[in-house]
């Protein structure tokens, strides 16, 4: 996690701004950035939150960025 980077979503969190980070979808700046904005939302609407990014959390691996078939009806489209 990239604690000033999630800072950076935490303010923007607390100022309600539009969920887009400045960042690359599919990076960990980009996620750290959404983890934070949750916590700064949370805080500007009266909900639980906390102030502090978490310490020593292993992260999942983020999915990949690449195209997949979009499934119709539970089944995945054919190219």
């Amino acid at each position: 996690m990239d604690i000033e980077v999630w800072r950076e979503g935490f303010e923007a969190g607390k100022r309600l701004q539009p969920a887009r980070p400045p960042y690359d979808n599919g990076t960990l700046e980009a996620w750290s950035w959404h983890r934070g904005y949750i916590e700064g939302a949370a805080q500007r609407m009266g909900r639980c939150y906390s102030d502090r990014p978490p310490r020593d959390v292993e992260w999942p691996s983020l999915p990949s960025q690449r195209s997949a078939g979009r499934a119709v009806r539970g089944r995945p489209v054919s190219r």
